[in-house]
């Protein structure tokens, strides 16, 4: 994945909800795909819908591959949106640093590298509780710009600007900031 937005509705989910995810590929270029989501309650109501964008990465040359040679050239594509803006590129400084952690073997996926999930869990994780019991998340916006493999060490440095969050996740062992997260919260 290249960048991710998410945005939430004021619904607020129960530990107890059956959760529905409808997910459908909008569009796709050579180097990227487009896929859209939405994320309902039992009873129907759209409680957060996003965009993501995609590349394939080869395994053995760690190269963009191209979508056609993949899906085919045959793949539908639904026309359908969503209320959500194109994700955009995070700009800002880094903050302090928060923490650090060590990727380890459950935090990869099958392409041997951290999970995407992962990121924004470690970001989450820099939140006291009592500012996590006292806020609602109802955005996120990722880039990812750089994989974080086994045993690599990550630094995630955090600003906040009024309730919303900046991260940047930085790898130690690579050199570089691995992605850029920006979090945006109400208060209850």
């Amino acid at each position: 994945m290249s960048t991710l937005k998410i945005q939430c509705l004021e619904n607020l989910v129960s530990d107890l909800q059956t959760l529905y995810i409808d997910t459908w590929l909008q569009s796709a270029t050579s180097a990227f795909a487009v896929r859209l989501f939405e994320v309902h309650d039992g009873k129907g109501t759209r409680l957060a819908y996003g965009k993501s964008y995609w590349s394939i990465i080869n395994l053995n040359t760690r190269r963009i591959t191209p979508i056609q040679k993949v899906i085919g050239k045959k793949q539908v594509f639904n026309p359908k949106d969503v209320p959500c803006e194109k994700p955009r590129k995070l700009v800002f400084e880094k903050g302090e640093k928060s923490t650090q952690i060590v990727a380890e073997y459950a935090d990869l996926d099958f392409n041997g590298h951290v999970n995407s999930n992962r990121y924004l869990e470690w970001g989450l994780n820099t939140f006291s509780e009592a500012f996590l019991d006292s806020h609602t998340l109802m955005h996120i916006e990722i880039n990812y710009t750089r994989e974080v493999y086994w045993k690599n060490t990550v630094c995630v440095h955090k600003s906040m600007e009024n309730n919303n969050a900046n991260l940047e996740l930085y790898n130690q062992d690579q050199d570089g900031t691995a992605c850029k997260i920006r979090l945006e919260f109400t208060a209850n």
